[in-house]
């Protein structure tokens, strides 16, 4: 029915309990075994469409089910390449100054690579850039502009440096 993992009902799920009181079962061992071929290549179209939350789910629930599976290596390695090259992409427009285009493709680095510590520090680092952003503006006496680029740095992240004490002062 198309359902390859997700809920109790789907293939995945039901060929692990059927593994699991059973483990040489041949008919459970090639169902599996196709159905993960299946979940993959799924991800792999989910790549090539920009789909990276859906692909990366995807690659993550069939390494959760065997992370031995000879088609795995590939498909993490073209996630990574991904994830990646949307990271050197916020890299370059936060050196820009371009602060929504690098938060859009930090998130789509994090999408990609959930464990990602360097898009991470880019989001915090863009947080900080909007912080800093805010502080000009209200130097400048554009108010209006100053709280909206807090609200910005604010909704990436309050602990990021200079966004948790910024604000109106008394």
């Amino acid at each position: 029915a198309g359902q390859l993992a997700g809920g109790g009902g789907a293939a995945l799920p039901l060929y692990q309990r059927v593994l699991a009181l059973q483990p040489n079962r041949t008919e459970a061992l090639e169902g599996r075994e196709d159905t993960l071929a299946d979940l993959l290549a799924q991800a792999r179209v989910s790549l090539q469409r920009g789909e990276l939350s859906e692909a990366s789910s995807r690659i993550r629930r069939a390494q959760a089910a065997d992370p031995g599976h000879v088609d795995l290596p590939d498909v993490l390695a073209q996630l990574t390449r991904v994830g990646e090259l949307h990271r050197a992409k916020a890299d370059g427009e936060l050196r820009r100054g371009r602060l929504s285009e690098a938060l859009e493709a930090y998130l789509a680095a994090l999408s990609a690579m959930p464990d990602d510590a360097a898009a991470e520090r880019g989001l915090a680092q863009v947080a900080t850039a909007y912080a800093l952003r805010s502080q000009k503006y209200a130097a400048d006496f554009r108010f209006d502009d100053a709280e909206a680029a807090l609200r910005d740095a604010r909704a990436i992240s309050l602990q990021a440096r200079g966004v948790a004490g910024a604000g109106p002062r008394p």
